[in-house]
């Protein structure tokens, strides 16, 4: 019985390696857990806890072989364990062996005491195996089945060598089994069914399997449709690129290539030429190879058909924006982000055209975060994108309030980002003004970001919450004049607010985060770090109040104290997920510890200077 309690129960010392791999394990980070569980298991060898969580993630990544090591030392360390049993026959199952999951589930009916939890668990699967799999079955000992595979492995290797299909256990040797089918017997629409559902990594590594899954997946060209190299965007090339892309042919709909370091001008190029007229996705990041006069030449081959085009952190420059404008006029999703040779340029070439003056864009999202555009793109795109819902240009210094007052033209705005502009010019118009006529022009905004903005105050926030009732997210960090009378605004206006960040608003108290706060049930973000004024009394309203918060920043809030902060351990509603508590003086770390004991699928920051 001791050596039982041993064996389950982990030591002091992997009990916080245990923890923080089954918090890996629901985030289903698997690859994350196996290494801290073979940290713990070199510290404890004996804990079959810390096994059966290991061969857990491997079964869930696929790595059944190790799955069956793992699940052998449990059976060594106690035969009366079920858990060796039912991690080896799920791992027998997933690999098509039901024989040896049959001996598995037999040897533990009678090596597990029936008084135990989990044996109900072992007679069920034992019930369903096959009846004509259980009367070939005989059995010796509990590691028999796991030698008997092995040995088979070898036997299949041999036989790898005269026989493709055997090695994919698609067509094995002399007759199969009653109940079994052939994969030449598999209907075509069931196998393309199947091969729908792949990712495009596994789908090509399918076609090298056997002649006749090659044959089968390349002739249908609807497999090819959306081509997504997110997976192994840094080893994409052009020859690859253009093989897949070839078999798609003129049926091809989707082109992804995030952080394709190695696509050059000569593969696009080559793609443009053969004229894909029914694309309608296209996306390259991450590139400094590809030109802009590339990027032209590819919108005009395929840019008739284009709804969403994202060229972000390339060399597209302005003359790549004017033949986007011209070209693609079927265009409603535009992300040029970091591209720094974007100016206001191409904007105005194609404000000046002959093409603008036969058809309005029907550009719906716009971002130019990074680039060097300044209140004339903004003023180009008011009048040119009457459908304009969200613009993005974040980190464009030459920004400036007429920008916020050309956008009030734009009725249906939704997503507004101004983050890092020049809120000081020009000196005539003042921001509450210019906020004053976004709101009125604008009504549907859901979503603004200014922070670093020391010119915006509370009024100009009244003003976006007295006409922009439908606000959802509000960034408004590093606002030096913002105060408890915008939050008050805020709570009483906006019911729908979702996030709400207001770090280092040092002029903000409990009275203006207690009203934000109260009366909200969707609010489920909130950011109040780095303020001397907010104390314990918001800490639990918020742990009342807040039903909907799951990430909640108090950070540098040095009024706050270690018991306020447990309370939120027991939230109303929805529990803490991300809660961050850096370098709060008056909280410690015991408190921390207990934390982390009562919510242990949060993740705390608490770092400590």
């Amino acid at each position: 019985m001791r050596e039982e309690m041993q064996n389950e129960n982990p030591s002091r010392a992997t009990a916080s390696l245990l923890r923080t791999a089954v918090a890996l394990l629901k985030r289903r980070d698997f690859a994350a857990a196996i290494a801290v569980l073979t940290r713990a298991i070199s510290a404890e060898t004996s804990n079959i806890e810390l096994y059966d969580r290991r061969a857990l993630a491997r079964l869930n990544m696929g790595a059944l072989e190790e799955a069956l090591c793992d699940a052998e030392k449990m059976v060594l360390l106690d035969p009366a364990n079920p858990k060796g049993y039912l991690i080896a026959g799920k791992a027998f199952l997933m690999m098509g062996k039901e024989e040896h999951a049959h001996r598995i589930y037999k040897i533990a009916s009678r090596k597990v005491p029936p008084s135990n939890p989990r044996y109900q668990d072992i007679s069920k699967m034992y019930r369903e195996i096959p009846r004509s799999i259980s009367n070939l079955v005989s059995v010796v000992s509990p590691r028999e089945p796991i030698q008997r595979f092995r040995e088979d492995q070898a036997i299949s290797a041999k036989r790898s060598r005269h026989s493709s299909m055997d090695r994919t256990n698609l067509k094995p040797p002399g007759k199969n089994p009653k109940g079994t089918l052939e994969f030449k017997d598999l209907p075509v629409e069931i196998f393309n069914a199947v091969c729908a559902y792949l990712p495009l990594r596994i789908l090509v590594r399918c076609t090298g399997v056997c002649k006749g899954w090659r044959t089968g997946i390349h002739s249908n060209k609807l497999l090819w449709t959306d081509l997504d190299f997110n997976a192994g965007g840094r080893r994409v090339t052009n020859h690859a690129m253009h093989l897949l892309v070839t078999i798609a042919g003129t049926l091809l709909k989707k082109l992804v290539l995030r952080n394709c370091p190695t696509i050059t001008n000569f593969g696009l190029k080559k793609i443009a030429k053969q004229q894909y007229g029914s694309l309608l996705r296209f996306e390259l990041s991450g590139n400094s190879q590809v030109s802009g006069a590339t990027f032209a030449t590819i919108c005009k081959s395929m840019g008739p058909s284009l709804v969403k085009l994202s060229l972000t952190s390339t060399k597209a420059d302005d003359a790549t924006v004017q033949c986007i404008l011209e070209c693609c006029r079927s265009l409603r999703h535009l992300d040029l982000a970091h591209c720094s040779n974007v100016t206001d340029i191409g904007f105005e070439r194609f404000a000046n055209s002959k093409t603008k003056q036969r058809f309005s864009l029907i550009l719906e999202s716009v971002n130019l975060t990074g680039c060097r555009v300044s209140d004339r793109t903004s003023s180009v795109l008011a009048a040119s994108c009457p459908a304009l819902r969200s613009l993005q240009v974040i980190s464009c210094q030459a920004i400036t309030k007429r920008t916020v007052v050309n956008l009030s033209n734009c009725h249906n705005l939704e997503h507004l980002g101004l983050t890092g502009s020049d809120m000081r010019q020009p000196a005539g118009i003042t921001l509450d003004d210019a906020l004053l006529a976004l709101s009125e022009g604008c009504p549907s905004l859901s979503s603004f970001s200014l922070s670093s903005c020391p010119q915006i105050t509370d009024i100009g926030i009244s003003y976006l919450a007295g006409f922009c009732a439908e606000l959802q997210v509000i960034h408004l960090t590093q606002c030096a004049h913002i105060g408890d009378s915008a939050l008050i605004s805020l709570g009483k206006a906006c019911r729908a607010l979702r996030i709400a960040l207001f770090g280092t608003c040092q002029k903000i108290t409990d009275e203006g985060v207690v009203a934000l706060v109260e009366g909200q049930l969707t609010l489920h973000r909130l950011d109040i770090s780095n303020n001397p004024n907010v104390s314990d009394k918001t800490v639990r309203v918020l742990a009342r109040r807040g039903v909907a918060m799951t990430d909640i920043n108090l950070s540098y809030c040095i009024r706050i104290t270690g018991s306020a902060v447990y309370d939120l351990s027991s939230k109303e509603g929805k529990p803490l997920e991300i809660l961050k508590i850096d370098n709060c003086a008056r909280i410690h770390s015991d408190t921390v510890s207990l934390l982390r004991k009562a919510i242990p699928t949060a993740r705390i920051s608490a770092s400590f200077r």
